[in-house]
């Protein structure tokens, strides 16, 4: 949430094809930030490694180093060409004048921010690639939504990672030919997509797992044959499982190394979970940033000018909220570590609010819209968000060439 000097406080939909509002729809460069730097404040890494390149290439035994330490990096997923994606790329969102909107291609099924507020309007998207001088992208099909629970929908999930698989071993092998080094980052929105819909123990989510786990396998023993990584033909050649015997004259690999981890944990929201907040609550709130996918495990709560203390004596009369959310102030919060060591920047500090809920358990605040669509319906969800070990606790396997699988 954000408010600039010339507008009312809006929400801000980043995971999303375009940048934008959800109350109003318009995009974040007609309500004010004129390019997404005003969105996120801190330039992206990709940049500043871009202008520290520019800067070393003035020199020439800077510009030498440079060269010969370069890794080209690929990125692939579903959401390249997203505005969110095309910044941290680089970008400063200068490209989005209404000539160039036209052209460019968005994603159809990736938009989870559409999701989340009860768009289930969504289509796979289509595969294409993009080069520049820092990265090579490639965008691979996401899974509808209305798949979802569905094998059709868990099937899909596991064939695009596939394909994925196979778009990082072609981008590696075309290196490996030109004695290139590379960072290869694939991103896949499962099982999280499924969890979320479903919740963690739905056997559609297994099935997704399970995919994900053997396609990796697949990538591993792909990257240990370097002939058949240079041969192009990868979906026949079968996982070498943990365990086997190595065999005699074992093909020799490539020098590489595969990281597989995740940037959260998930927990399923019963429809007993899900609290919605009390009318004389809200009452004195100008704005709830709440959400029964993750925002309501931590949710973000304005209030009306004036009335912080009245809101925190309120909150107290209600025992479904103090006994499951631990309601904290921001500058609390802070104090806290929970932001980080180095708190807050100050630009973002009035986008914060006034008070911060965390949950205490699977208790998650929805929206009076989420409690008809999932709670009357008896609909679990998945979320994460708060500090549950569930939610923070998340895989980190290092895959070596001196390492067994």
């Amino acid at each position: 949430r954000a408010r600039t000097a010339a507008q009312p406080p809006v929400q801000l939909l980043v995971l999303s094809d375009r940048i934008r509002d959800a109350r109003s729809g318009k995009l974040a460069s007609e309500i004010g930030f004129g390019t997404w730097d005003k969105v996120f404040v801190e330039p992206p890494w990709a940049r500043k490694l871009q202008e520290k390149r520019s800067q070393s290439e003035e020199e020439p035994q800077k510009a030498k180093n440079a060269t010969t330490g370069r890794r080209r990096m690929i990125y692939i997923n579903a959401y390249n060409g997203d505005d969110y994606q095309n910044w941290s790329q680089g970008q400063n969102g200068d490209d989005t004048s209404n000539a160039q909107r036209g052209k460019r291609k968005y994603s159809d099924g990736t938009d989870f921010s559409a999701w989340f507020i009860g768009d289930d309007s969504s289509s796979a998207t289509l595969q294409n690639t993009h080069q520049s001088t820092l990265f090579e992208t490639a965008k691979i099909e996401e899974t509808s939504f209305d798949t979802l629970g569905k094998p059709e929908g868990s099937t899909s999930a596991i064939d695009y990672f596939r394909n994925g698989i196979n778009v990082a071993l072609d981008s590696i092998a075309r290196a490996e030919k030109r004695g290139d080094s590379t960072f290869t980052y694939l991103y896949t929105a499962h099982p999280d997509k499924h969890m979320h819909a479903l919740g963690v123990e739905h056997e559609e989510v297994r099935k997704v797992v399970r995919g994900i786990e053997t396609e990796v396998e697949r990538l591993w023993t792909v990257l240990g044959d370097r002939e058949a990584l240079l041969s192009g033909v990868y979906d026949g050649i079968r996982p070498t499982c943990s365990g086997e015997s190595k065999e005699v004259g074992k093909p020799s690999g490539v020098d590489a190394a595969v990281v597989v981890t995740a940037d959260h944990g998930h927990v399923t929201v019963h429809e007993d979970d899900m609290i919605e907040l009390p009318t004389d609550v809200l009452d004195l709130l100008e704005y709830a940033c709440i959400g029964v996918h993750g925002k309501g495990r931590h949710g973000y709560l304005h209030c009306r000018t004036g009335l912080q203390s009245q809101f925190r004596q309120r909150w107290q009369t209600h025992p479904e909220l103090t006994e499951h959310f631990l309601l904290l102030t921001i500058e609390e919060a802070i104090d806290n570590g929970l932001f980080g060591p180095n708190g807050v920047r100050i630009e973002v500090r009035p986008r914060l609010g006034d008070f911060v809920a965390i949950s205490l358990g699977k208790e998650t605040l929805v929206t009076p819209s989420e409690g008809e669509r999932y709670k009357r319906a008896c609909k679990c969800q998945g979320a994460h968000g708060s500090l549950l070990p569930e939610e923070m606790s998340i895989p980190f396997i290092l895959l070596q060439p001196n390492l067994e699988i």
